[in-house]
């Protein structure tokens, strides 16, 4: 699977999204009518996707690995609005507009970076 940022590829190697996360949430408003048995529940229509992730890439140097921890969260949250996009398989591709950057961290391990991502936007849609 491919991930795109605003047309940026996030693992261009081909390194493979660990712990994909999809939830979507929607808030409702309960109205309860006296003497009424049941309750009246009203979609608010304001639904919230969080896409998260985790890539683990391999870099040259250590002081390469520590550059990119340092610079690349910077880099992500400059583009806005974001664009996110996966692409699954030829002819399969999935993407949440207008998203924005809620979280992600980088940690490093001698030549190895792990990233969590996490992304917030309306809903996800077919590409």
């Amino acid at each position: 699977m491919k991930i795109y940022i605003s047309q940026q590829c996030l693992n261009p190697k081909g390194e493979t999204p660990k712990s994909v996360s999809v939830e979507m949430r929607r808030l409702n408003q309960t109205e309860y009518a006296v003497e009424s048995a049941y309750a009246h529940i009203f979609d608010r229509g304001n639904a919230q996707t969080t896409v998260s992730f985790t890539l683990e890439r391999s870099h040259m140097s250590e002081s390469e690995a520590e550059a990119f921890a340092l610079s690349h969260a910077a880099e992500i949250a400059a583009q806005r609005p974001l664009t996110l996009a996966f692409e699954c398989a030829p002819g399969k591709s999935f993407g949440l507009s207008n998203a924005a950057a809620s979280k992600i961290k980088t940690e490093t391990s001698g030549l190895i970076t792990t990233t969590r991502y996490e992304f917030a936007g309306a809903r996800t849609e077919r590409a």
